[in-house]
This record gives structure tokens, C-alpha cells and sequence, in this order.
């Protein structure tokens, strides 16, 4: 039996006091991507956690890098369910599709809202195996948003040292919206 329990299970199913700051952004003004660069290889897990307007309907998605270069080819797969409460649920699938990259969800044409983003990158380090991420979002337009989850994997046993989340149809990422990245301690 547990006596003292000094925080709860997260996402990347750590306890809170094994998240650490990496790196955080704000955008300014309109901007194509963000890009956190030079990730420190001592933690077990990634976790970005976005509160994101898109300047209209668009998908966000995220290149991943190793050795400081993003990978641009068509490594990437993906399998998504989400809901707009409004009919029943709709899945998509996608794999090897150079546009692509990791995706991380669907934001709707015309929302004045920020959507909530949380996208786990698991065992980032690991060069013995391919690369997981999973993405929890949920946006509203007032009461026509969406709710996603997705999980996505790049196959590449490199160890993950830079991230860039984009568009990949080359839509801008809105002022005020905010990234932060943390480490996971294993």
C-alpha cells in the first residue's frame, strides 16, 4: 500500500513530478511551423502540450528529426478516430505519404477558439525500435468542434533530437497560440 503519493499518472504515464521544461513557444504573429531543435537525450519520453488556433481548416502535423534533420520522406503512418457530436464517430488511416508526417489533428474553418493539444513522443532515444506518438485534441466552434485521437508511428530507429510542427496544408499557426515542450523521466 501506497502511503504518500506525491502526484497522479499523466498521459506519458509518468508522475507530475517527472515532467520537465524543455522549451516553450509563443507565436507573435502568423507563422508556417514551430520548431524545437537540439532536444536533450535524457529522458525516457516527449511530451508537447498546445493550446493552438489555425488560421483556417487545416490539419496539424509534425516532421521528426535525427542528427538535426527532419525527416521529409514518406516514413510515416498514422490512424486517427474522432467525433464532431454530431453523428457517429470517423476513422482514417494513412501510411507512407511523404505530406504527411505525424499527425496531430483537424482544426475547423472560421473558429475563433484555441484547440488543446497533448501528443506523447514515446521512447524518443530507444535506436532499437521505430517511433510512437499519440495525440489527444479537442477543439469547439461554438458547439461545432471536434474531438481526436490519434496514434502514429515513423519508421526510424534514430534517436528523435528535433521536432517540427506545421501544417501540411501549408496553413499558418495563429498569434497567441503556445507550445511547450517536457521530458519524461523513465
Amino acid at each position: 500500500m501506497l502511503n504518500n503519493i506525491s502526484g497522479f499518472l499523466g498521459v506519458g504515464g509518468g508522475i507530475i513530478g517527472d515532467y520537465e521544461s524543455i522549451a516553450t513557444v509563443t507565436v507573435g504573429s502568423a507563422t508556417p511551423y514551430i520548431d524545437f531543435s537540439t532536444i536533450p537525450q535524457t529522458y525516457k519520453h516527449l511530451q508537447i502540450r498546445m493550446n493552438v488556433q489555425m488560421a483556417s481548416t487545416a490539419d496539424m502535423n509534425m516532421r521528426i528529426g535525427t542528427g538535426g534533420t527532419l525527416d521529409t520522406g514518406s516514413n510515416y503512418y498514422y490512424h486517427a478516430l474522432y467525433g464532431s457530436g454530431s453523428g457517429s464517430a470517423t476513422s482514417l488511416n494513412s501510411g507512407g505519404q511523404v505530406n504527411f508526417g505525424a499527425y496531430l489533428g483537424y482544426f475547423n474553418s472560421g473558429s475563433s477558439s484555441f484547440a488543446g493539444v497533448v501528443t506523447d513522443i514515446l521512447d524518443y532515444t530507444n535506436t532499437n525500435k521505430y517511433k510512437t506518438v499519440r495525440t489527444l485534441e479537442g477543439n469547439d466552434s461554438n458547439g461545432s468542434g471536434f474531438v481526436f485521437l490519434s496514434s502514429s508511428l515513423w519508421s526510424n530507429t534514430g534517436a528523435i533530437n528535433t521536432l517540427r510542427v506545421y501544417s501540411k496544408d501549408s496553413i499558418n499557426i495563429a498569434a497567441n497560440s503556445h507550445f511547450a515542450l517536457y521530458g519524461i523521466k523513465g
